[in-house]
């Protein structure tokens, strides 16, 4: 599954560490990809958002230690050409 946080800006190195530390304690092994200004990018192993979705829900209400996210369970194969 591939999932993008949005933080507030600056992103805090601390809230980063905090979002992975909790995603772990789930049992989610997420792995950054890539990062802009305000937005992470994570891919973890599988496409079961059963785990990963209710729990990046519930910081959205806190605003703590993200502000939004985008969710995707799986991503379709890359064509070739």
């Amino acid at each position: 599954m591939q999932f993008t946080c949005t933080f507030t800006i600056p992103i805090s190195e601390d809230k980063v560490k905090e979002v992975v530390t909790r995603l772990s304690k789930a049992g989610i092994d997420a792995t950054e990809i890539s990062r802009t200004e305000s937005k992470i990018t994570f891919t973890a192993p599988g496409t079961d958002t059963q785990v990963a979705g209710p729990l990046l829900s519930s910081w959205i209400t806190k605003g703590d230690p993200i502000t939004g996210y985008t969710l995707v369970g799986s991503m379709p194969p890359a064509s070739s050409s």
